[in-house]
């Protein structure tokens, strides 16, 4: 993955209508540039002049697949989530300000624009953050500070927000909402103390009440509201539903349940839980059964929960259908690493509790010291970001109604102080 850029985009005279008319649509536009070098999963900010003296909107680019995208030395870049300054900043006060030894390599791209990067890429967002605190806002995830706040982290404190991360980007990505929300994560201390959760770092996204949260995650129709121990939540607005996420520190629930989350559908009244675990590290990475001691209990756990679900009556509704109410899942992926700029999921296989049972006995899962390990070689079949996502978004998978009220009370019976949990609901847009 490339380090964070920018992206100086020049608006021709004859496109500017087509610019403005495409913020009036929603905030997005896409325009063919000069072929440039960029990952198409890294940060890439774009500073837009649509005035030959002025910085005049600010958004967040994404270069197309191919480097000729658009045509024979061309690429295509679309730009999305573009703000219009209040206070356009001018370029000569930027380059006046910028140091010396970069100052060039700016003014070439301000003036026949392109792509900035290391050292005048940190300068250049460095200098707009002093001019423009209106800026300063947006460019907050593309600062050096921020940078060596993400390098300070503990290696068990950065393995535990990576796991969290994943959690809410496959939350954003069942719900069909746009993962960039995530650059802007920014771990700054609380009052001296390193950020516990995630969505701690969070800025970006519309922050409710504790109440209110706790009411709109916990409210199902006939029930009443429960006490809920310390959590931080955040509510992700899209096209077409909201979701609304909790991450409850240290929380007795995943003992309960056996998952690191739990995401409920609200449109289907259906649930998916999920728990990770890490492999090995290496060019081959395996997990190895043996090594961990909690999965047992955690399988066990599983079972008793779902032993409960599948006593209760099925429905004839429609929308209770499922190709499988076990809603039990483990995802088994490498070795989590904090990567803050790059909002794609973590790689790995989601094995559906029932088949892991299988696999647990199967004698092909026996390595070469007589030990049981599964890779992404000896697997077989199982579920991708994408399988899963598309599978769980229209509840081909999880809890029907029934279930899922029985769920509802068994999470309002355990819900207190106890291990984190992440815990998402998909809500339609009304």
């Amino acid at each position: 993955m490339s380090a964070p850029a920018a992206f100086l985009l020049r608006i021709q005279s004859n496109r500017k209508l087509t610019f403005e008319e495409a913020l009036l649509d929603g905030s997005k536009f896409s325009e063919s540039v000069r072929t440039f070098d960029h990952s198409s999963t890294s940060p890439l900010v774009c500073l837009i002049l649509t005035t030959a003296e002025a910085i005049t909107h600010i958004g967040s680019g994404h270069p197309g697949r191919g480097k000729n995208s658009a045509g024979t030395g061309l690429r295509r870049l679309k730009v999305d989530d573009i703000r219009a300054l209040r206070e356009p900043i001018l370029t000569s006060a930027v380059l006046a300000a910028m140091d010396s030894d970069v100052r060039r390599f700016a003014r070439s791209a301000i003036e026949d624009g392109g792509i900035i990067r290391e050292r005048t890429f940190q300068n250049l967002i460095y200098t707009i953050r002093q001019l423009s605190t209106e800026a300063a806002a947006i460019l907050s995830a593309f600062s050096s500070e921020r940078a060596e706040r993400i390098r300070s982290l503990a290696p068990d404190v950065r393995e535990v927000l990576a796991a969290q991360k994943d959690t809410v980007a496959v939350s954003l990505n069942i719900a069909g909402i746009n993962r960039d929300e995530l650059l802007g994560w920014d771990p700054v201390p609380v009052n001296g103390t390193t950020p516990r959760s995630f969505l701690d770092g969070l800025e970006s996204v519309r922050l409710r009440e504790r109440q209110m949260i706790t009411q709109d995650l916990l409210h199902f129709e006939g029930c009443n509201p429960v006490r809920v121990g310390p959590h931080n939540s955040t509510v992700f607005a899209g096209p077409n539903c909201d979701l609304t996420v909790i991450m409850t520190d240290q929380m007795p629930l995943e003992e309960v349940t056996g998952t690191d989350l739990i995401y409920f559908n609200e449109s289907y009244r259906s649930c998916v839980m999920v728990q990770y675990k890490a492999m090995s590290d290496g060019p081959k990475p395996v997990f190895r059964f043996a090594n961990d001691k909690d999965l047992p209990g955690e399988i066990e756990s599983m079972q008793q929960v779902q032993a409960e679900l599948s006593s209760l009556p099925d429905t004839l509704a429609k929308d209770d259908f499922r190709l499988n109410k076990n809603p039990f899942f483990l995802k088994i992926c490498p070795r989590l690493v904090l990567h803050p700029d790059n909002v794609e999921m973590i790689k790995g296989m989601y094995i559906p509790l029932d088949l892991w049972t299988r696999i647990e006995v199967d004698e092909s899962m026996m390595g070469p010291n007589c030990g049981r390990l599964i890779s992404f070689e000896n697997a077989g079949r199982y579920m991708t970001n994408s399988d899963f996502a598309a599978l769980v978004s229209k509840a081909w998978i999880g809890t029907n109604h029934t279930q899922s009220a029985d769920l509802d009370r068994l999470i309002r019976t355990t819900l207190s102080t106890g291990r984190s949990l992440t815990f998402a609901v998909q809500q339609p847009k009304t």
